[in-house]
C-alpha cells in the first residue's frame, strides 16, 4: 500500500533520514518507533505530502507522490486520514464544525448531509451527539483525541496516519484509546501507519513494527521478532522495565480475552 525507497531526508547540514526504505502492507497496523530525533514524524510528514524529502521516492497504491499532478496527488489526499499529535483542532470552531472541516475542503455535499455524515463519525469513536455543538476547550484530553479521529475518518479514508495519538493521555486513557482504535481499524479495514514510544501500544494493536535509528528502518517485523533484535537501542526499549511491564499487561489482555471466550 505505502512503499518508501532511497529516501533522504535533510535539514542544513543535518541527515535526518538517508536511504530510507520501507513497506507498508495493505490492512495492516504498522507502528513506527525509534529515540528521539530519529525523524519518525519526519518520515510521515515525508509520506502525507507536507515535507518534500531532499531525495527518494514514495508511493502509495503504486502512485509516485513526488511526481504526480494536483488531481491525481488530491484523490490520493482524500482516501488518507491524518490525526496529527495533540489533535491540532481548530480552536475557533466547535467540535462539529471541525469534524466537517475535511468535507468542505474536498466534497460539494450539501450542509446536511455534511452534518448527518459527521455526526456519524462523532458516534463510531464513541461521543454523544450533544458534544458535537461544545467548544474545543471544553473537552478533555481523551475527547480531543476521538473528535480528532472523528475529523480523520470523515472522508472515509483507507489510509490512517497518526503521531503519538496516546501522548498526554492518562494509562486508562491512553487504553481505551487503543481499543478505539483496533475496532475502527478491523470494522473498516484500515491501513495504518502510527508512530509512537508508547510500549503498551505497541504490544497491544501493531502488526508489525519499524525502528528507526541509524538514520533508516533498521528493522521492521514483529513486535516478538523485533524485540529480540540484536541491537543495544532495541534490547534496552523492548526488554528494559518498562517494556517487560508492556509485555506482560499484553499477555494478561490475552488470557482474559481467551477465558472470556471461553477457551
Amino acid at each position: 500500500m505505502i512503499e518508501v525507497s532511497a529516501l533522504r531526508n535533510q535539514f542544513g547540514d543535518h541527515v535526518v533520514h538517508q536511504d530510507l526504505g520501507l513497506k507498508v502492507r495493505k490492512g495492516e497496523v504498522l507502528c513506527v518507533v525509534g529515540g528521539s530525533g530519529s525523524g519518525k514524524s519526519v518520515l510521515m510528514r515525508s509520506i502525507i505530502g507536507l515535507h518534500r524529502p531532499s531525495a527518494g521516492q514514495v508511493t502509495i497504491d503504486g502512485v509516485d507522490l513526488l511526481h504526480a499532478d494536483d488531481t491525481t496527488r488530491q484523490s490520493i489526499e482524500r482516501r488518507m486520514g491524518v490525526l496529527f499529535q495533540k489533535g491540532a483542532l481548530y480552536s475557533s470552531l466547535n467540535v462539529l464544525e471541525n469534524v466537517m472541516f475535511p468535507l468542505k475542503e474536498y466534497t460539494d455535499l450539501s450542509q446536511d448531509d455534511m452534518t448527518e455524515l459527521a455526526m456519524s463519525k462523532l458516534a463510531l469513536v464513541g461521543l454523544q451527539p450533544q458534544v458535537a455543538f461544545n467548544s474545543v476547550q471544553s473537552l478533555s484530553g481523551g475527547m480531543i483525541k476521538r473528535v480528532a479521529l472523528a475529523r480523520a475518518l470523515v472522508l472515509e479514508p483507507e489510509l490512517l496516519f497518526l503521531d503519538e495519538p496516546t501522548a498526554g493521555l492518562d494509562p486508562v486513557g491512553a487504553d481505551d484509546f487503543d481499543e478505539l482504535l483496533l475496532t475502527v481499524q478491523q470494522a473498516l479495514g484500515l491501513t495504518v501507519f502510527l508512530v509512537t514510544h508508547d510500549l503498551d501500544s505497541l504490544h497491544k494493536i501493531s502488526d508489525r513494527i519499524a525502528v528507526l535509528a541509524q538514520k533508516k528502518v533498521l528493522v521492521v517485523d514483529t513486535p516478538q521478532r523485533v524485540a529480540e533484535y540484536d541491537d543495544p537501542w532495541i534490547q534496552d526499549y523492548f526488554n528494559g522495565p518498562r517494556g517487560r511491564a508492556a509485555q506482560a499487561t499484553q499477555r494478561e489482555h490475552i488470557t482474559e480475552r481467551g477465558e472470556g471466550n471461553g477457551n
